[in-house]
């Protein structure tokens, strides 16, 4: 994507289980990529301390900002498991590509080779693998509107009506 400006992103609370330092560990291997954090929390100063001079720290941002960090970002990292994370939906309806763990909720909401990756290994190497492989991806446009229209309130309304005659046996 054209307007797309070369850097990856990651937008996270600053705390263990995102794993973030991974991250670290990855761009430390990586000098010539660059990476973007946006959030905050109790792991900042040690986060800081360990990250390489390629990664930049953006601190808080606000709906609007996160929105355009998505337009903008070559990929979105999702270093973590979580049960569900609405971040990745969020970049994807932006057209940013993801590269998660391939773990936990991510399966459910990024589409291997469509509108983003996933790594394995929980590792840096893991990492590095699925950033390589983004590179070799060509994107298209509609991957990204049909996976993000999976996640919108009538999407959401539409599946319920369904759940609901299905156990009421209409």
């Amino acid at each position: 994507n054209a307007s797309r400006e070369g850097f990856y992103l990651i937008v996270s609370a600053y705390v263990p289980y995102k794993r973030i330092d991974l991250a670290l560990d990855a761009f430390r291997e990586l000098p010539e990529e660059k990476l973007v954090i946006v959030g905050g929390g109790p792991e900042e100063k040690r986060l800081r301390k360990m990250a390489p001079a390629n990664v930049e720290f953006r601190g808080h941002a606000d709906t609007d900002e996160i929105q355009e960090f998505y337009s903008r970002a070559t990929a979105l990292l999702f270093p973590g498991e979580e049960d569900f994370g609405i971040v990745p939906v969020e970049a994807q309806a932006r057209g940013c590509p993801v590269l998660a763990y391939g773990r936990g909720g991510a399966l459910e909401t990024v589409r291997p080779g469509k509108t983003g990756h996933f790594f394995q290994h929980q590792t840096p190497q893991g990492l590095i693998e699925a950033i390589q492989k983004h590179k070799r991806t060509r994107y298209r446009l509609e991957d990204f509107r049909r996976s993000a229209g999976r996640f919108t309130t009538g999407e959401f309304h539409r599946k319920l009506r369904q759940e609901i005659r299905r156990v009421l046996g209409h």
